[in-house]
């Protein structure tokens, strides 16, 4: 069990992602790339990636990212970078000691190669070379399904944000999934090992992750700010699979328009209209609007909870988007 010690400081300096992380996607789901856990969600995928990223630039990102223990923190450095380029240079910013002392103990969980042990100490063109076999990687396996991860993100981050001003951080932290629980000032997770975390004053930042299976993980780099990424339950259902076609997305628009069809996505996860606008970058009047349309045509329903109204996707409204080839309609419950 690890335990995460909040001082009344750090209460105060809970924080919540606005966006998906794409250095986040990049590792989680490199470690989902290695398991045959949710096939369902993530057997399409699987498939799709091993043929499209080069089996060399494969076997260099999993020498730094094993599916259990320890991955190395450099690939998911600190910081809400929404930009996969600007997290990419901070990776390759990474000082020597960091290669170094991180490689160390992946090494404790996958054997090394010539490639990993330069790139511990550092070598410029190995360097180099990590940085293009994540630029491949990611151009692979998230770039085509990005909308999709954002809002699906996007949304649970949302919401939990919407919640801790509704109901207090107390209840939210008492509700984050099974297998958690605040125990003030204390929040123990069962499926994490390792010693007691002490926050100090740093905070914490939520961060839900598309990629994340089950159970949270945390970053554990000492000196960075403290992030717990947390996973969607599994009723969550599908949401990534065949990478969406032109076509299909341009079918979509068609039928309903641009800004009503990344309505209609943002709500993949239930979300407040507050989030939606955040989502889709428009006025929440905007949102207010394109979400009535979509719930007079079937396409969304919609509930109050407090003072918020969510909103979540109908079967129709998948079926609707299931043109463009990326999801596939999960069973929904009223």
């Amino acid at each position: 069990m690890l335990r995460i010690h909040f001082s009344f400081s750090d209460l105060t300096k809970v924080t919540v992602a606005r966006h998906a992380s794409a250095v986040w996607e990049v590792l989680l789901s490199l470690h989902m790339l290695q398991q045959s856990d949710g096939r369902a969600i993530f057997g399409d995928w699987r498939r799709r990636t091993q043929v499209a990223v080069r089996p060399e630039v494969l076997d260099r990102l999993r020498r730094l990212a094993p599916p259990r223990g320890y991955s190395a923190d450099f690939l998911t450095p600190s910081g809400e970078d929404e930009d996969f380029n600007t997290g990419l240079e901070r990776i390759l910013s990474t000082p020597k000691r960091q290669f170094d002392a991180q490689l160390a103990m992946v090494a404790k969980y996958r054997a090394p190669n010539a490639w990993a042990t330069a790139l511990g100490s550092g070598h410029p063109r190995v360097v180099e070379e990590l940085g293009e076999a994540l630029r491949e990687y990611h151009a692979a396996a998230i770039t085509p399904h990005w909308q999709a991860i954002n809002a699906r993100v996007a949304g649970g981050n949302g919401r939990v944000g919407d919640e801790i001003g509704r109901i207090g951080l107390d209840q939210v932290l008492s509700t984050l999934g099974p297998g958690i629980r605040w125990k003030s000032p204390v929040l123990e997770i069962d499926s994490m090992i390792g010693p007691d975390l002490h926050l100090q004053g740093r905070g914490l930042r939520l961060q839900y992750s598309a990629f994340c299976w089950r159970a949270p993980t945390k970053l554990l780099e000492p000196d960075a700010t403290p992030i717990l990424v947390l996973p969607f339950p599994a009723h969550a259902g599908p949401f990534i699979g065949q990478a969406a076609t032109r076509s299909g997305q341009d079918r979509v628009s068609a039928l309903i328009g641009g800004t009503r069809s990344a309505v209609l996505e943002a709500t993949i996860n239930a979300c407040t209209t507050t989030a939606v606008a955040r989502v889709c970058a428009v006025s929440l009047g905007t949102a207010s609007y394109q979400l009535s349309i979509l719930r007079e045509g079937g396409l969304v329903r919609s509930h109050r909870r407090g003072p918020s109204v969510e909103h979540r996707i109908t079967p129709l409204g998948l079926r609707i988007l299931s043109a463009t080839g990326e999801y596939t309609a999960p069973t929904l419950t009223a």
